[in-house]
């Protein structure tokens, strides 16, 4: 059954006539739309005219976009509502052709997600108290959907539309806020005051509630101080260090703000947290693809613990996607592996844990916390189970925690001194050492690296990880030349591949020149030292072409992941990353195959005499357990 709404022509614009009181909506059924062009909908869109009317007041009036078919004259259905403020006639944009198809929409820019809605231009441009003002002013326009443009990726050139509440776009645009958090979480919770059943609706790209969207938006640290981070980080967590004082409490005042949100929000729709948006992502995969704060993750984990072990259509478990984009605070894996410790040793699609995830992507010290986070998922899934495990409250605790085991370790199995005082970084009492007890630049013990992995490493090894002067390492290297074509056990790192890692320019090119061939060698996961050199934020330009000039076909070269170093300086934050990649891109434009005369492997027979003397320093008992 169909009803007809009499209005006047303005162009491609329908202005409807007013609406008299006591109207319904079975008056004057209408079977096609005549010469007069008036405008057809169905009563199960709008059940009666009366309720049109009072969505339809004297401060604002209803702006549809509909999508009508004429099929046999059966089907036409509405897609939102949005709302217009200019009059106080209801308003459509037009489109009719000669066949009995009609398309109405909102009109929006192909270009950018611009709408006729007012209150959605200003959450677009951030314009929090502008915002406010308006929901004031015009409270319903809470309810109204809108129909904008988006881009497919961030990538991409082309855009497809997308329906939305306000309080979905509020929430994705809390994302890109930094200097006005407070005041988008204050337009947030307004929105559900004004409209708590929106807490129940999906928005139609990816069916996301707005828990999704606030989970995914719930990150404390600012843009700026995320790149100085990048920048200048060596795996550590030093987001308190480098942030002044009040910064910090800010950060801190904004995090609870968001947990005090986000329990508003699961307070209102207690399902929220068990449903799941495209590709099967709970809130809390949301949280960590966005690198959301401890806090929120606390609240999603506390409303829904089994989502720790909910996987994603491509098989991906919340730790992998901490493992794929990083993480806001160590504290985060640590309760994901608590809620579920088997999670350390899940796979994905690919066949990949959360350790290979997290080292294809970002290496040992690629982006801040990184170390950190390689620290806690190379756990067994028995420590988690273990009461120690389970009591741990954050990541000082858990250090202090395997402290005291390593501890309790060397009380059994002491560490030479060598070893200690290159931890401790004391260079000036390494040399001394050495001048002293020169036989100890042959030891190979396994000792904890710093992503905390037990590795058996030579002091020339160990050494590299700390980033010493390069007078230490010319003396180290002098006592035991041997070490330069020393694989670690595992790992299957040269020392060439730490320097890449962890030190400066400076040394990585002496330990180069000292042994060329290393630059071919590939550790246990394929990578050559470019790659570890790329996923280094320390690496430059000058080192990185040093390097390609002596094997240019190492920049084809991919590892285990199938990357190359191109791909994985693209993809993190180094701070000389406009000046690698140029480095990378004119090595690939000018590679000529037939210029490379290097292999791709250390070859054994050019190393005879190398590995010969490395067997004979393990038969002199050089070798500690």
């Amino acid at each position: 059954m169909k009803i007809r709404i009499n209005g006047t022509i303005v162009g491609n614009t329908i202005i409807m006539d007013p609406i008299v009181n006591g109207s319904s909506s079975n008056e004057k059924v209408a079977k096609e739309v005549d010469s007069t062009k008036r405008l057809v909908i169905m009563p199960e869109t709008i059940k009666t005219l009366e309720e049109l009317k009072s969505n339809n007041t004297s401060q604002t009036s209803s702006t549809s976009s509909l999508n009508s078919q004429d099929k046999g004259g059966e089907d036409h259905t509405l897609f939102s509502f949005g709302s217009d403020s200019l009059c106080n006639t209801t308003v459509l944009d037009t489109s009719i052709n000669s066949s009995s198809e009609t398309i109405l929409t909102t009109s929006s820019s192909s270009s950018s997600s611009q709408s006729n809605n007012e209150l959605f231009n200003e959450i677009e441009s951030l314009n929090w108290e502008n915002v406010l003002e308006r929901l004031e002013q015009y409270p319903n326009e809470s309810q109204c959907w809108e129909r904008i443009s988006v881009r497919k990726s961030s990538s991409s050139s082309s855009w497809i539309k997308t329906e939305r509440l306000p309080i979905h776009h509020a929430c994705l645009k809390l994302r890109m806020e930094i200097h006005s958090k407070k005041l988008a979480i204050k337009v947030i919770n307004k929105l559900m005051d004004l409209y708590p059943d929106s807490c129940e609706m999906r928005e139609s790209r990816h069916g996301c509630l707005p828990l999704h969207l606030l989970a995914y938006a719930s990150s404390c640290s600012k843009c700026d101080l995320t790149k100085c981070l990048r920048s200048n980080s060596v795996g550590k967590s030093m987001m308190v260090g480098l942030l002044p004082d009040s910064e910090h409490e800010e950060d801190l005042d904004v995090e609870e703000e968001l947990v005090r949100l986000v329990k508003k929000m699961i307070k209102i729709h207690s399902e929220a947290p068990k449903i799941d948006s495209e590709g099967g992502r709970l809130p809390l995969h949301m949280a960590c693809s966005g690198k959301a704060c401890p806090g929120v993750f606390e609240v999603l984990l506390s409303a829904y613990p089994s989502a720790a072990r909910h996987r994603t259509r491509d098989l991906n478990l919340p730790l992998h996607l901490t493992a794929t984009w990083g993480i806001s605070s160590a504290d985060v894996p640590i309760s994901l592996l608590q809620a579920y410790p088997d999670a350390a040793l899940g796979q994905n699609r690919y066949g990949r844990t959360p350790l290979e995830e997290a080292i294809f992507i970002a290496g040992d010290i690629g982006r801040e916390n990184q170390m950190d986070l390689l620290r806690v998922i190379r756990k067994h899934p028995t420590f988690w189970l273990s009461p120690q495990g389970r009591k741990i409250t954050s990541f000082e605790h858990f250090l202090r925690v395997i402290k005291a085991y390593n501890e309790a370790d060397k009380a059994k199995n002491p560490t030479p001194e060598i070893y200690q005082l290159i931890k401790s970084q004391e260079w000036s009492k390494v040399l001394d050492r050495l001048d002293n007890f020169s036989e100890e630049a042959q030891l190979f013990i396994s000792i904890p690296s710093r992503s905390g992995r037990a590795i058996r490493y030579t002091p020339l090894h160990y050494a590299c990880e700390f980033d010493p002067p390069l007078h230490v390492i010319q003396a180290i290297a002098a006592l035991y030349p041997t070490a330069l074509a020393r694989r670690s056990i595992p790992g299957g790192f040269l020392p060439l591949h730490l320097a890449s890692t962890y030190s400066k320019p400076n040394t990585i090119s002496y330990i180069f020149e000292k042994f060329p061939k290393a630059v071919a060698a590939k550790d246990e996961l394929g990578n050559l030292p470019i790659h570890l050199l790329c996923y280094s934020p320390q690496s430059t330009d000058v080192i990185v072409h040093q390097l390609l000039s002596h094997s240019p076909k190492c920049i084809f070269a991919t590892n285990k992941a199938g990357s190359v170093p191109l791909d994985i300086v693209s993809r993190l934050h180094p701070k000389n990353k406009t000046q690698v990649i140029a480095c990378l891109n004119k090595f690939i434009s000018h590679y000529n195959p037939t210029d490379d005369v290097n292999d791709d492997k250390i070859e054994k027979k050019d190393n005879k005499k190398t590995l010969n003397n490395i067997n004979s320093i393990s038969k002199k008992e050089l070798v500690w357990i």
